[in-house]
């Protein structure tokens, strides 16, 4: 991976305090600024004593490159809650193989980023290969969608699938953080579009790129196979 020292990852993780245990659930590379806690913990009747929550930046020898204090999300009906979650952005320095969430000083999980792939076209959202969508009875209101290009499971890599109605100009993202590039298109998502630009993108924690990009039809009907 090109060494950045700027690089912004989005980390999205779950905490339970009680049994002193946390699981980073996927790493997103993101172009905002590293997230501070006036963004993420809202007002509370009375502070609420939570463990240290810590991300660590490693190096492949095993030194720390950075060190972040991470805000918790916690239910807004408890004030002693057992459980949070993480949403959180945090600066990734050039080097970085692995992050370590800690809890107390304690590392409860380990995320590696995955492999990167060779890109089907140069930029982030270059030409890529398209879609294809499954067959389904007359009048089913959802299909399932596959990326022409084929793509194993992998550790640390997971995949986003965005979604352009005919007629408008902002994507939708109707899945992140998947294990595979397969999911189900609902056209009732997007009523009145006859069509739509489907965009899938592959990340490796620390890198994304576009795998596949292509117009679908939503009419989903005889004339759809």
């Amino acid at each position: 991976m090109p060494d950045d020292p700027e690089r912004v990852v989005q980390v999205i993780g779950s905490l339970d305090f009680a049994k002193k245990a946390g699981k980073i659930l996927y790493v997103l590379p993101s172009s905002r600024a590293p997230t501070t806690a006036a963004e993420t913990q809202p007002r509370l009747e009375r502070p609420r004593k939570t463990p240290m929550i810590e991300i660590f930046a490693k190096n492949a020898a095993g030194a720390t490159l950075s060190q972040t204090a991470v805000p918790a999300q916690l239910p807004s009906d408890a004030h002693d809650p057992s459980e949070a979650l993480i949403d959180t952005k945090i600066p990734v320095p050039a080097g970085t193989v692995a992050l370590e969430l800690k809890l107390s000083g304690e590392t409860v999980d380990t995320f590696r980023p995955g492999a990167a792939m060779q890109a089907p076209g140069a930029g982030a959202h270059a030409e890529a290969p398209g879609v294809d969508l499954g067959p389904g009875l007359p009048g089913e209101n959802a299909r399932m969608m596959s990326p022409r290009m084929k793509m194993a499971p992998a550790d640390g890599v997971t995949f986003t699938v965005e979604v352009l109605p005919e007629g408008e100009n902002t994507w939708h993202t109707i899945a992140v953080g998947r294990p595979t590039a397969d999911m189900k298109i609902d056209r009732n998502q997007f009523p009145g579009a006859e069509r739509a630009r489907v965009r899938v993108l592959r990340s490796t924690g620390f890198e994304e790129q576009v795998v596949a990009d292509d117009t679908v039809d939503l009419r989903f009907d005889d004339r759809t196979p």
